[in-house]
């Protein structure tokens, strides 16, 4: 039996973690949300204004702040989640003994 590789666990299960946390931000800042919003905003609008609305280019536009948004919740805590498991690791091995 191999001796545990402490280093690949943890950045596995950091790619694991990483993963999660990304699908988690993408059901939360869905863009199927810009639909709804598209709809709640022309709510008073005739049916057939709204459907024309929908296949305009000001309608596929991105919101550059919301992906701005998005992407610094979806990349910075894995990012720093990443560098603090660097940082206690390198930390860590400073405490073991030199070999002679």
């Amino acid at each position: 039996m191999k001796p545990l590789s402490w280093r690949r666990g943890f950045y596995r299960l950091w790619i694991v973690a990483t993963v999660v946390w990304l699908v988690g931000v993408i059901v939360m800042l869905r863009p199927d949300a810009a639909v709804v919003d598209y709809f709640v905003r022309t709510y008073n609008s005739s049916v057939e204004d709204k459907y024309d609305r929908f296949f305009t280019q000001e309608y596929y536009d991105l919101d550059r702040d919301r992906v701005t948004r998005a992407a610094l919740i979806g990349i910075v805590p894995a990012l720093g989640v990443l560098a603090i498991g660097e940082v206690l690791g390198w930390a860590i091995r400073g405490f073991r003994a030199r070999p002679s």
